[in-house]
């Protein structure tokens, strides 16, 4: 009954010591923008994460930490514009999800196509061409999408739970755009944010950054029975099918597992897992 918790623990440290340790540098002067520097491509100065995909970069001043990120994956550009993504600061150096905010937020797009009863389609039924919509739409909108994004929300953020704000309202200064085919993000976070009067310097010198995506999860499709017209069941099978609805054979109503075996082999089964990454953070002694 123990070696599973020990083999668990274990894989927890070794994924913990995996996690790549970026040293923030202090900024000196104003740089030009990321999205400027980022129309030749992305910038030689950023580190690139195989794994996730992410390329980032992080600086820092008297009061700020400044948050640098981009994205030419396809995959994970739609998962940040489509599905939003969540950024965790821990003042401690670990993992904690306590503070933190999420920008873009999830994007409302349909997941489920509208029911066309001439066909005899019910909800949930065509999960195959509901993928192939949302897989086909995802490629061309991620500007559009993170364009229109101005809401932002924040969690533990002063003594809040969680919250949402407009962007221009926040404390955090947050922008994502795409440029070319390269998602370009940028994140200015006040040290305030993490408890008054923080300094990361005095505070030993040591912090983390999670970031995580959000996935495609197609909620469970419909099981609503259309109204019976005969005691038969009306579709002229012969009574209740135990567990089934009246005169349907099992499987005539997709279960959720069939709906996530699709998911995990679909047109969006590369968007159906979140992309998640972890740096740990030494800021320099260089006065800023």
């Amino acid at each position: 009954m123990r070696l599973p918790i020990l083999f668990s623990i274990l894989l927890s440290v070794l994924y913990a010591c995996s996690a790549p340790t970026a040293l923030v540098e202090s900024r000196q002067k104003k740089p030009s923008s990321l999205k400027e520097a980022a129309a030749g491509g992305i910038p030689g100065n950023m580190v690139h994460d195989e794994r996730s995909g992410f390329h980032y970069n992080f600086e820092y001043d008297r009061n700020n930490l400044y948050i640098n990120l981009a994205a030419d994956d396809q995959d994970l550009v739609n998962k940040i514009a489509f599905f939003g993504l969540t950024v965790w600061v821990d003042k401690e150096g670990q993992r904690n999800r306590e503070q933190g905010f999420r920008f873009p937020l999830p994007a409302r797009v349909p997941v489920v196509p509208p029911s066309d009863t001439r066909q005899g389609r019910q909800p949930g039924r065509n999960s195959a061409g509901t993928q192939r919509t949302v897989a086909g739409a995802a490629a061309g909108t991620p500007g559009y999408l993170l364009d229109m994004a101005e809401n932002i929300e924040l969690i533990g953020i002063y003594g809040t739970s969680t919250r949402m704000v407009r962007t221009r309202d926040s404390r955090i200064r947050v922008t994502a755009s795409m440029v070319n085919d390269v998602l370009v993000y940028e994140a200015v976070v006040p040290f305030e944010m993490l408890g008054w009067g923080y300094d990361p310097i005095a505070a030993g010198g040591k912090m983390s950054v999670g970031l995580e995506t959000g996935y495609f999860d197609p909620p469970s499709p419909s099981r609503q029975a259309p109204a019976a017209r005969r005691p038969d069941g009306g579709l002229g099978q012969p009574g209740r099918m135990p567990g089934q609805y009246p005169g349907r054979y099992p499987g005539q109503y997709p279960m959720p597992e069939q709906v996530r075996a699709g998911q995990r082999t679909g047109p969006l089964a590369s968007l159906s897992r979140p992309s998640r990454l972890w740096v740990n953070l030494e800021f320099s002694s260089t006065a800023p």
